[in-house]
């Protein structure tokens, strides 16, 4: 009977033959993957993810969110991952790009849209818009998503971690913000079960943000006064990181 080592070994070995650079006879068209809002308003997510370690959102006294408005919403993956290649973790110090696996596009932006659209269909009385747009626009609010997991291993098991903000679109003052950690199962060799298995821990991550959005209507209808502002400004968190701020403005 093979040990738990042998068969980890093997299972391995097997992932990367199948990561390995095609042959100098020339390779396929690679194929071209992108991500995908769920199908449901319940952001349900497909059904096979875990939450790790997440804590819920956190609304800052005297900063209550009005029911409705516009969010800019990004999401920033971490440089090793945000390129064309589809890439897959072999251990704890390196990744491999899966053979004849590209992303349509970057994937930092279409993770960007994926949340949006996400948020969008649960509330539809806020308009959430993928940040950065070609378009000069004002929002009300920003969400920022930054991600220190977002990749699948040799094994299978699909992770996201990070960490999530709103804030005031013009001060970038933070009024709610929450962590989380999720996992879920995928296919290795097969970037459309890891875009899947994305997709889905980016559904599951929505579904904890509504909530906080939804309780907020509880609190207020409309924005706080210049008043309330000044009086609870000693309380606030710091305004979004730098990173998050420059890429929103140049797009990059």
């Amino acid at each position: 009977m093979m040990s738990h080592w042998t068969i980890t070994s093997l299972r391995r070995l097997l992932i990367l033959a199948a990561l390995a650079p095609a042959s100098c006879g020339g390779s396929p068209q690679p194929r071209l993957f992108m991500l995908s809002a769920s199908q449901s308003a319940t952001l349900a997510g497909s059904g096979g993810e875990t939450a790790l370690n997440a804590q819920p959102g956190q609304q800052l006294a005297g900063m209550p969110l009005p029911s409705s408005g516009r969010v800019g919403v990004i999401v920033i993956v971490p440089q090793y991952l945000d390129r064309p290649d589809v890439m897959v973790r072999t251990g704890d110090y390196e990744v491999v790009p899966l053979k004849n696996a590209r992303w349509a596009e970057s994937l930092s932006l279409t993770a960007s849209r994926v949340v949006a659209a996400d948020l969008g269909a649960a509330l539809p009385n806020y308009e959430f818009v993928a940040l950065p747009t070609g378009v000069d626009r004002r929002f009300d609010y920003r969400l920022a998503v930054e991600l220190s997991r977002f990749d699948t291993d040799a094994l299978g098991r699909a992770e996201m971690a990070g960490r999530w903000t709103i804030a005031d679109g013009e001060s970038e003052r933070e009024r709610m913000s929450g962590s989380f950690r999720y996992a879920a199962s995928a296919s290795a060799t097969d970037a459309g079960s890891i875009a899947a298995a994305l997709s889905g821990l980016l559904a599951k991550l929505s579904s904890e943000i509504v909530p906080g959005l939804q309780s907020s209507r509880f609190a207020s209808r409309g924005r706080p006064s210049p008043g309330n502002q000044a009086a609870t400004r000693g309380s606030m968190q710091p305004p979004l990181p730098q990173a998050v701020r420059q890429r929103d403005r140049t797009g990059s």
